[in-house]
């Protein structure tokens, strides 16, 4: 019995470490659309992902939004590989600041900080691998909709930190994302040469694992 409760203790304290500590895994690049809620009057500085439970204990870095227009918010995040494949489900949090009177009868004020935490999101599982010739090319996943409405036609040297923000960021080509069933476009960089290609998502059912390629 003495054994069983040890052996139980050691499990969860080194699944908490394990997931306390995320850059000692493979990480994967996904994005993650949630609901747009009002900060309901205190300061939104960022959101972030979190899956606590037993044995898990992760939260992302805090994230800013990739885009923001009447479907919601749409977030790209780094997540540990296994945890992305897990099905669990993870929460949303919502980072806050607001200034409030250390005292009523003073004028002094200080920054009071709360997590507001809404809303489930299950990660996306359809994986998509993109590879270029030769490989070390940037890569940027944007939605199709917003390359039409914010790039389609542009000069993209101009469109630096505009593009900035949809770069994935788990690494150079060859490399992979987890994406649902969204058409987009992918955008490869080498130096000031860019190439791009659309793609049209096939359901998990159909294609769990899909590719994109392009030759420089």
């Amino acid at each position: 019995m003495i054994f069983r409760i040890l052996f139980t203790s050691f499990y969860f304290v080194a699944c908490y470490t394990l997931w306390s500590q995320s850059g000692d895994h493979e990480m994967v690049y996904t994005h993650v659309p949630v609901e747009s809620i009002s900060g309901y009057g205190w300061e939104i500085e960022g959101y972030k992902l979190r899956l606590i439970n037993d044995t898990i204990n992760w939260e992302s870095e805090l994230l800013q939004p990739l885009d923001i227009d009447s479907e919601g918010i749409l977030f790209g995040v780094l997540i540990p590989s296994e945890l992305a494949s897990s099905n669990l489900m993870f929460t949303c949090t919502m980072e806050q600041t607001k200034k409030v009177k250390k005292l009523p009868w003073k004028s002094e004020y200080k920054i009071k900080e709360r997590s507001y935490e809404y809303g489930g999101v299950n990660l996306k599982s359809i994986q998509l691998e993109i590879e270029s010739d030769p490989n070390g090319a940037e890569v940027y996943l944007i939605p199709n909709r917003v390359w039409n409405r914010d790039f389609d036609g542009q000069e993209l040297d101009n469109k630096e930190s505009e593009l900035l923000r949809f770069r994935v960021n788990s690494g150079f080509t060859n490399t992979h994302v987890l994406i649902d069933q969204t058409v987009f476009r992918i955008l490869f960089r080498i130096n000031d040469d860019f190439k791009s290609i659309i793609h049209y998502t096939q359901p998990l059912s159909v294609q769990p694992s899909q590719k994109v390629f392009v030759k420089f």
